[in-house]
């Protein structure tokens, strides 16, 4: 239903996270989010966060779903008649779309990246730099994973990037495209690899359920509804295959075999499956 009355006392607490991250997290310059540390990201050790100096990566992954963040909270202020706070987050998630379009997105490679923030301050005295300061706001972090195609899913990115996205990266089976999925790294890095780890999990490799959702919608998003559904008859046949042999789902898969890698028994995020089932007999 469109009544969200319920959420009324709990808005002023949901500004108050985001602007945690407006004035702790936010380079002014960019107009991208970083991370303050590597500890804790969800996509725990993303190899353009992971080991390197703080506040120093502006993540695909943390933008995009910070731009989500903003969006949302515009729509819940729509309908809890809060028209100017919905009009100023509009204006922040769209502020924040163009910098990902403008930061991240290579048109050189045709792919959504993370970015390196940690650039000196232009200081016009330096004679030897006065001539020609930088004009750039960051550095591409070249590094191909999962995360670049969460734009896709936020509809940020636009017809021709999704296409290069979709069709020179997504699509490319000796990268991102598995039998079973989507690869949290592309198989061409030098970090890719399959292994059991915990604190951090491995997302350098192994199929992530979660991972495949986001590229599920982020394929029907911009008309790829053949990929999508590969893509999602490799998910419910990689999870069938898991339940049948050990009565259980299991957190992430190796990319290359299937096979369940480690913490048998994981439920969470394997069941938005459910949604590609259920959209597989519309």
């Amino acid at each position: 239903t469109n009544d969200a009355s319920w959420l009324k006392n709990y808005f002023p607490k949901i500004k108050k996270f985001l602007s945690y991250y407006e004035n702790n997290q936010l380079d002014k310059e960019s107009g991208l989010f970083y991370w303050i540390n590597d500890l804790g990201l969800g996509f725990d050790n993303d190899p353009t966060v992971f080991y390197r100096p703080n506040k120093s990566t502006g993540a695909i992954y943390l933008n995009s779903l910070m731009y989500g963040e903003l969006k949302a909270v515009s729509e819940i202020a729509s309908m809890l008649g809060e028209n100017l706070d919905a009009t100023i987050y509009k204006k922040k998630a769209d502020a924040l779309a163009k910098s990902i379009h403008d930061e991240c997105f290579d048109n050189k490679d045709g792919y959504f990246y993370s970015v390196d923030l940690s650039l000196r301050k232009i200081d016009k005295n330096t004679f030897l730099h006065s001539g020609c300061p930088r004009f750039w706001k960051s550095l591409p972090l070249r590094i191909e994973t999962w995360a670049g195609m969460l734009p896709l899913y936020f509809n940020i990115a636009t017809k021709e990037e999704a296409k290069r996205c979709i069709e020179e990266h997504y699509l490319d089976a000796n990268g991102l495209n598995s039998p079973f999925g989507i690869r949290s790294v592309s198989k061409k890095e030098k970090m890719f690899v399959n292994m059991a780890s915990s604190n951090p999990s491995c997302w350098l490799g192994p199929i992530w359920i979660n991972a495949n959702y986001f590229a599920y919608v982020a394929l029907k998003n911009y008309g790829y509804e053949k990929e999508a559904k590969e893509l999602a008859l490799k998910t419910i046949n990689l999870l069938g295959k898991d339940l049948e042999k050990q009565g259980c789902f299991t957190e992430y898969y190796n990319s290359e075999t299937g096979e369940g890698i480690t913490n048998k028994g994981f439920q969470s995020w394997n069941f938005l499956v459910h949604l590609m089932i259920k959209d597989l007999q519309n």
